[in-house]
């Protein structure tokens, strides 16, 4: 599993930019923004590659530090529009699909299982290695500001795990990207 899970990760974000080719050729009035995200589940690095025409492609990567070295990661393509300007600044409304992935390598608790027990009970616990997938529907709003080059974002999005275990999840996080 230590030499699969590069390779899926890998072979995941390499799917979805093949998938979405037109969110990765250059354009005029493309920019690309790297920044951090709080939120539920994990909390990590976000980045954002905008290109002409409503179209972009983000994606976040992060370590789970207090769940015993999970990894949780998505790509989505995204259709955005301007919502107006708030203090001169545009805010800026998205929505789109993309692919979710966790990697947990090792032991760990498993939330599911914790909601039917008590959560100090060690029989939750157990080692493995396991790989989720599944697909995932983003919609945010993003405050571009003019006077600096950053923006401040708030995302929700609906999972559909497909693979290693079947399931319905909801994420959201707030973070701040810096653009190039």
């Amino acid at each position: 599993m230590k030499l699969l899970t590069p390779l899926l990760s890998s072979f995941i974000v390499a799917s979805t930019l093949f998938l979405f080719p037109s969110l990765v050729l250059a354009q005029a009035g493309s920019g690309f923004g790297l920044g951090v995200e709080v939120g539920d589940p994990h909390s990590g690095i976000s980045f954002k590659f905008v290109q002409g025409g409503g179209m972009a492609l983000d994606g976040a990567l992060s370590f789970a530090l207090f769940e015993y070295g999970d990894f949780v990661g998505h790509v989505d393509g995204l259709i955005q529009s301007e919502l107006g300007y708030v203090a001169n600044a545009p805010m800026i409304w998205y929505y789109g699909i993309g692919v979710t992935f966790a990697f947990y390598d090792g032991y760990h608790r498993d939330r599911y299982y914790d909601d039917r027990y008590d959560r100090h009970d060690r029989r939750n616990r157990y080692y493995s290695d396991r790989t989720w997938i599944g697909l995932r529907a983003p919609l945010g709003i993003a405050w571009e500001f003019q006077s600096v080059p950053i923006d401040v974002f708030l995302e929700a999005a609906l999972d559909l795990w497909l693979i290693e275990h079947a399931g319905i999840d909801f994420d959201a996080a707030i973070g701040i990207r810096y653009w190039f």
